[in-house]
């Protein structure tokens, strides 16, 4: 059968996949295997959501406040 932990996984790429707002990139597709879990999204160049939130790029970056973030 299918493990609990693909279940799990797969319920939540369900609710990210139909998940519609403006400051979230839509979930195209997503596959699971025992080694890994891989989610295809559309390519973004300004960094990752880590670094605009953490300011880890660029000694200019300010990192975004609590305000700023919702």
């Amino acid at each position: 059968g299918v493990s609990v932990a693909r279940r799990e996984f797969e319920q939540q790429m369900e609710i990210v996949g139909r998940t519609r707002h403006d400051n979230v990139v839509p979930l195209w597709a997503y596959y699971y295997s025992k080694d890994e879990k891989l989610m295809v999204y559309d390519y973004y160049g300004q960094g990752s959501v880590s670094s605009m939130l953490h300011a880890k790029r660029g000694s200019n970056r300010i990192p975004l406040d609590w305000d700023s973030r919702h």
